[in-house]
């Protein structure tokens, strides 16, 4: 079939309530979920702190009710927004990325 646009979303650990505050850098791992993945394969980008990393979607997981791919890329570094294809994700620190 025709390829789809994919779509992203990244995912931050939350802070427990204990203190002190951890730094998004020690907390577990954040996460750019992408759906829609159409036809299988290809890279994502994060762009995260200490500049973007490309990863690769190949553990990919097939939905038979959407028809398409969706994978998890994992870093250990913030994420300030994901990109597949040309599609970003609306992750709303893109901006601190500048």
């Amino acid at each position: 079939g025709p390829s789809k646009a994919p779509t992203l979303f990244v995912l931050s650990p939350l802070q427990s309530l204990g203190f002190p505050l951890k730094k998004a850098d020690q907390l577990s791992p954040e996460v750019c979920l992408v759906s829609n993945i159409h036809p299988k394969g290809g890279d994502v980008v994060l762009n995260q702190r200490g500049g973007p990393v490309t990863k690769s979607t190949d553990a990919t997981v097939y939905s038979t009710r959407t028809r398409s791919y969706h994978s998890a890329v994992f870093s250990n570094r913030t994420i300030h927004s994901c990109e597949m294809n040309g599609t970003f994700s609306n992750n709303e620190a893109d901006d601190a990325c500048g």
